[in-house]
């Protein structure tokens, strides 16, 4: 049966320190923790009770783990922080506050993290342990952090380094994992109703937020809604208002969890969220040059986004030996895009996809001895529907084409096994080694053939067994150093093998077959400290590179629906390559209620690239594409022991960024010729208790109103602007 030729759219318009520690090792160490402004940039420390409590966290072992005590660089951000003290209006933003990542911009609804030199589908995000990578992810940046509503965050955890044997392939640069705010049985704060405003002249923005917790000693429940409203935003000095920049988003999000006795949880939750005509600006006629980059030719290119996520949890802790404890998940998610594209020839493009992933993931914990395994499988199914329709200048719609951006009618199966052993050889040492094994499956059914422009069927399959050992040595109470090797992976996915879409200056991607799995393998040392007063850690890392998939220029030539011919890439694994870097951050307390605070981090990467000159086709060491360049923080904070009121100065900097590799120099519509120039930005902002139940946040950003851009982003950071916000807390 024919397809029908109407128009498919979506629419949605800490311990002390040991008494024998001497002062001149703390003041040894309080001068290694400050050097180049190291704590993290983010970091709210304020001295009451329970700023003694040590922050757990959950990425880098699957387990309950203190910060100090685990062996990889990790960085944690509260819910606290992030709604009153860094002015994050979107999960992007909040993950520049962590030393290791540079978070490019395409346009500002999308951001995408750069960890450790890695990005796309190779930097892995979580929601409360389920993946929110999918088979359609692609290599380089991409959009889809932006569609986590950062305004009821319990926290945001940031590992950085290979993750595979615990979480899987895409865990190369690094994981994220969001922890959403949930609702807790009998806890003190239920009945609270809370509400955020947050407007700001940079952006040109206007975001709300309202929640509601309730429930009793054996249930609670929270539900939630987020609106934000971003106009066209203002730059600094020379480049002023971006026009054609602007965009809605709108979330829900909501949770409950039921105590059923004898320490069994069940807890169900749903998220919502949708982004609006989300311009990508650099490929827009509206775009301006910068530094001399290019502005775009297509008179409009603007992406509609949308993620619904249900998924059930059942938690218990059985009185047994060998089962300490477990958890069994269940998640149906779908994940949105579309879009709407009008080239220089008034051609318009329509085209998007829908997944479908449904995920079952099993984690068990025991205890024996002085082991603690944790071991588990999860398996997840991706169904994609993708599509793209063509019309001519008059409107008249002209094609519907095979595919759209990756193959239609496709099945992606990602199933993994994992066992992890922590255990204590003595009182200081502690050692992490774990395995895995991860099978991958490919289907698709209507994929586009670039020579005979027939669908044709693929199907492939991939296993890989990865494993990482870990330590972390105690050399006094509070200062622990460690070091890793782990390995990382990626098996090729949908994006991989049956993109068909435009690339960089006009090329275009066509499918590719016969593709394997990357492999990574990761060094890591670094040293931890905790004390009353000083907090920190120091991490130096190398990450070697085999088989990496990339862009290779080919012969072919493609005609596109608008009329143009256009040259072909397609991908091979053909790079290999390292990245290696150094990472600080900390904290130090230098008078009761004052602190100081910085990070600093320095990455550099290369990889083999596909090059053509007169000798022919070969393989060309560059720099890996968008490294992050030396980047570092430092913020003084003033929070009165006795006062509800804290004020802060921060100061941002990153140096020239002139390493490009081949790809970052054909971008000649986000990257300036010779590479992106460094910037400083300065940054105050402080905020108050008014009575018992708002705080008021105000705050200067951009202080010399500076015209700059992270580097590879397609649009420039705001300028001067001015931020006024207000939290109101009702508790029962």
């Amino acid at each position: 049966m024919q397809p029908s030729l109407a128009p498919r759219r979506f629419a949605f318009r800490r311990p002390t320190w040991r008494r024998g520690v001497t002062r001149a090792t703390a003041a040894g160490l309080a001068f290694l923790f400050t050097q180049g402004g190291l704590a993290r940039a983010g970091e709210e420390v304020t001295p009451t009770p329970s700023a003694e409590v040590e922050e757990v966290v959950v990425t880098a072992s699957r387990i309950e783990t203190p910060v100090s005590k685990t062996p990889a660089a990790i960085s944690v951000l509260t819910g606290q922080e992030l709604a009153l003290t860094h002015s994050a209006s979107s999960l992007p933003d909040t993950l520049s506050f962590s030393p290791g990542v540079m978070v490019q911009r395409t346009t500002r609804g999308f951001g995408s993290p750069y960890i450790r030199g890695f990005t796309g589908y190779r930097a892995l995000t979580l929601i409360d342990g389920i993946r929110l990578n999918n088979s359609t992810f692609r290599d380089g940046p991409n959009q889809y952090n932006g569609t986590i509503d950062v305004f009821d965050l319990d926290r945001v955890e940031v590992e950085r380094g290979p993750g595979s044997v615990l979480h899987g392939s895409d865990a190369v640069g690094g994981t994220i994992q969001i922890v959403p705010r949930a609702a807790n049985p009998a806890a003190q704060d239920l009945g609270t109703v809370r509400a955020l405003y947050r407007g700001t002249t940079g952006e040109r923005s206007n975001a709300g937020h309202l929640s509601y917790d309730f429930g009793s000693s054996r249930w609670a429940g929270l539900l939630g809604a987020t609106y934000r409203n971003m106009g066209d935003l203002t730059a600094g000095h020379g480049t002023g208002r971006q026009l054609g920049t602007g965009f809605d988003e709108l979330g829900f999000n909501g949770n409950a969890t039921v105590d059923l006795g004898q320490a069994t949880r069940l807890m169900f939750a749903g998220q919502y969220f949708r982004q609006d005509d989300v311009p990508r600006y650099h490929r827009t006629i509206q775009s301006q040059g910068w530094r001399g980059t290019q502005p775009g030719t297509d008179g409009s290119n603007a992406f509609d986004q949308q993620r619904r996520l249900l998924y059930t949890r059942l938690s218990f802790e059985p009185d047994a030996k060998l089962l300490t404890r477990g958890r069994i998940t269940f998640s149906a998610q779908r994940q949105r895009e579309e879009n709407d594209r009008i080239a220089s020839s008034s051609a318009r493009t329509v085209q998007g996809f829908t997944v479908d992933t449904y995920g079952l993931d099993l984690q068990l914990d025991s205890e024996a001895g002085r082991h603690r395994l944790t071991y588990g499988f999860e398996g997840y199914l991706d169904l994609v529907d993708s599509y793209r329709d063509n019309y001519a200048a008059d409107g008249a719609l002209s094609s519907r084409d095979i595919q759209g951006p990756v193959g239609d009618d496709a099945r992606y199966w990602n199933l993994g096994v994992y066992l992890q052993d922590r255990f204590t050889l003595f009182q200081e040492l502690t050692v992490q080694a774990g395995v895995r094994y991860n099978h991958a499956r490919l289907k698709a059914d209507r994929v586009k053939d670039p020579v005979t422009n027939s669908a044709v069927s693929i199907r492939d399959s991939w296993s890989a067994v990865v494993g990482d050992g870990r330590i972390i040595y105690e050399v006094l109470t509070g200062l622990q150093l460690y070091g890793a090797v782990s390995q990382g992976f990626r098996s090729p996915n949908l994006a991989d093998m049956t993109t068909f879409d435009l690339a960089e200056q006009g090329q275009v991607e066509v499918p590719s077959f016969d593709l394997s799995p990357e492999r990574f393998i990761s060094y890591e040392a670094g040293v931890k400290g905790t004390s009353r007063i000083l907090s920190g850690q120091i991490a130096a890392f190398r990450t070697n590179i085999s088989d990496m998939i990339d862009r290779y220029f080919s012969s072919e030539t493609v005609t596109l629906p608008s009329g143009q011919v256009a040259n072909v890439v397609r991908k091979a694994n053909v790079a290999e390559g390292y990245v290696h870097g150094f990472e600080l951050e900390g904290t130090i307390q230098l008078y009761p209620g004052l602190f100081l605070g910085g990070y600093f981090f320095w990455t550099k990467g290369y990889a083999d690239t596909t090059v053509i000159d007169e000798s022919g086709q070969r393989l060309q060491r560059y720099p890996l594409s968008r490294v992050a360049p030396r980047t570092g923080a430092a913020r003084l904070r003033w929070a009165p022991i006795r006062l509800s009121t804290w004020f802060e100065a921060e100061v941002q900097s990153a140096a020239k960024q002139g390493e490009l590799s081949l790809k970052d120099q054909m971008d000649t519509t986000r990257i300036p010729p010779g590479g992106t120039p460094g910037y400083t930005v300065l940054n105050v902002r402080g905020g108050t208790r008014i009575g018992r139940w708002v705080d008021l946040i105000a705050a200067v950003h951009n202080l010399t109103n500076e015209d700059y851009r992270i580097h590879g982003s397609g649009i420039n950071e705001p300028g001067f602007g001015v931020e006024i916000g207000l939290r109101f807390t009702a508790r029962p």
